[in-house]
């Protein structure tokens, strides 16, 4: 579970880990992949705003084949 600020055009300018299971294990990684993602922003009046949002992400990992 990450706390994030999220700017006025979508994109993310800070994001920190509230929670993770296993704690730390994918924290870099979660932070790494929503700095990468674009938002739709929040609306006031016409005029986008910064806003704040919690986000969780989770990893799906598979064994190689062959």
């Amino acid at each position: 579970m990450l706390d994030l600020v999220i700017r006025p055009d979508g994109t993310v300018a800070s994001a920190k880990v509230l929670e993770g299971k296993p704690p730390r294990l994918f924290d870099e990684a979660a932070i790494n992949a929503v700095k990468n993602w674009k938002f739709q922003p929040r609306m006031v009046g016409g005029v986008a705003q910064e806003q704040h949002a919690r986000q969780t992400v989770k990893f799906d990992l598979k064994k190689a084949e062959g």
